[in-house]
């Protein structure tokens, strides 16, 4: 072990990271009901989850690390616009007044 690395392990993935062996629906899920329609969408559901289709998108071209990192600071400006604007449309609404109840006469 080189003495720079003490102590890391380079070769276990993150939790995140984890990949699954394959995406399971099965009908027990839904009660023993075997509705194929429900099932297919559950799988779509899945797979979107896992994150299947993005990754396999993004693999079928090279990006250079310098372009993902780019990405990633866009998105990332683009989240704290969208943020700042919906906070500042809180903060500059009009408050809104409620009517006063009137007292019940019992």
């Amino acid at each position: 072990m080189n003495r720079h690395n003490k102590g890391k392990n380079f070769n276990q993935r993150s939790r995140r990271d984890e990949l699954r062996p394959c995406v399971e629906v099965r009908a027990e899920d839904f009660g023993g009901d075997y509705n194929a329609d429900k099932m297919v969408r559950r799988f779509i559901k899945a797979v979107k989850n896992e994150g299947i289709v993005d990754e396999c998108r993004s693999r079928q071209q090279f990006k250079k690390p310098s372009e993902v990192r780019q990405e990633r600071l866009e998105e990332r400006a683009r989240v704290i616009k969208k943020v700042n604007q919906r906070r500042s449309e809180l903060l500059t609404s009009k408050r809104l007044t409620f009517k006063s109840r009137k007292p019940r006469n019992n």
